[in-house]
């Protein structure tokens, strides 16, 4: 196993990556009757008492709800990857992977604030690194959600202030002409 800065992600400052809405919220039984009876008690109160709107609890959620966005990826910040040899995945203990990550900001943001762009990219297996596309593509695994995204997303559903706030989030998988043909990529900001 091997573990250490890399070069796996390059090329991409100036690049726009898309994260899709992703609208399938629903929520909870509990919201809905907690969010009734604030209206009705924020209504019989006088208008100078300021009553904070209900979080909503998301504990029945499909997805989070965020919109679609575009960002522009202004900056490589760091990269980083952990890649094993055949005999480290007879007992699994992970995956092969890049970490990078990125500066951008929100495409159509006049003041281009800045956002904390990563995206994670399977890598090949030490030794397969040279070998032809189809044999890179046995090695695919399609679709892998990093924990720190999943850590991300169940921050935002419990609503935690003292943690960066997801934007946007993102799976794909690799090109024909990707290091792993039909790999998996995830990207967040």
């Amino acid at each position: 196993m091997r573990s250490g800065e890399s070069s796996f992600i390059m090329g991409l400052e100036g690049s726009e990556i898309v994260t899709p809405a992703h609208p399938n919220l629903e929520l909870s039984e509990r919201t809905r009757i907690i969010t009734k009876n604030l209206e009705e008690v924020s209504l019989s109160m006088p208008r100078h008492v300021h009553v904070d709107p209900i979080i909503p609890d998301f504990t029945t959620e499909k997805d989070l709800e965020l919109p679609e966005r575009t960002w522009i990826i202004t900056k490589k910040l760091e990269e980083v990857s952990l890649s094993m040899h055949k005999q480290d995945h007879e007992d699994p203990i992970g995956l092969d992977f890049a970490a990078g990550k990125f500066l951008c900001y929100l495409k159509g943001d006049e003041h281009q604030k800045p956002a904390f762009l990563r995206i994670y990219r399977q890598i090949p297996i030490i030794g397969t690194e040279w070998c032809p596309p189809n044999e890179r593509a046995s090695q695919a695994v399609p679709f892998h959600e990093p924990t720190e995204l999943l850590a991300l997303k169940s921050f935002m559903k419990q609503m935690c202030p003292v943690v960066p706030q997801l934007f946007g989030y993102n799976h794909t998988q690799q090109p024909d002409t990707g290091m792993i043909p039909g790999g998996y990529e995830a990207v967040f900001v």
